[in-house]
């Protein structure tokens, strides 16, 4: 509500606000502590498995296994694995970087807004790559990247210096989840 009440858009008219509101007396927050691989070398198409150690505030710890499909078109040589909540993953992402130029593009980055009872899995590539708007365009071709980095033009993009390749929303939890890890595994 305040992005939209702040953003200054002329056209912004709310015709109702619906919440759902339940409470509970119980502390249910938990922290990605740690992730692990049941191997670091894989192959193109092939799948790991990935142990996320979350620990609730109470000390109660559990091990979610979330198995990971390597793309089959990605290239040979490192990518990283980065599992983490929604919040951790949208201020790491440049998309926050994004002015909205109009109401629907506001509403838009509103609606990709990760939410934070669950984690979600990026794979990412150290590769050159924009963001232009709320669109992330990775592994761009280098004369791309030039012609957006040439001396007669400035703004209008960020950089990227690891590419997205694939993110996936994993179900959601009982809790809200804290915490972002990374591990990579060598693609042969």
């Amino acid at each position: 509500m305040a992005a939209l009440l702040s953003s200054g858009f002329d056209d912004v008219n709310i015709k109702g606000i619906v919440v759902d509101i339940g409470s509970s007396e119980e502390k249910q927050a938990a922290t990605l502590e740690r992730i692990s691989l049941d191997r670091i070398d894989v192959g193109r198409g092939e799948n790991v498995e990935i142990q996320a150690y979350i620990r609730t505030d109470s000390g109660k710890q559990f091990v979610e296994r979330i198995p990971v499909q390597i793309p089959a078109d990605v290239a040979p040589g490192q990518l990283m694995i980065m599992v983490g909540d929604g919040a951790t993953l949208q201020e790491s992402s440049a998309a926050r970087l994004f002015v909205p130029r109009d109401l629907g593009q506001l509403v838009s980055a509103i609606n990709k807004i990760k939410k934070n009872d669950r984690l979600y899995v990026r794979l990412l590539r150290p590769a050159p790559g924009v963001v232009i708007g709320t669109s992330e365009l990775p592994n761009l071709p280098p004369s791309v990247v030039a012609t957006l980095n040439n001396d007669r033009t400035s703004g209008g993009y960020s950089p990227l210096m690891l590419s997205p390749i694939h993110e996936r929303e994993l179900p959601p939890a009982d809790f809200v989840i804290t915490g972002q890890q990374v591990i990579a595994v060598n693609v042969k």
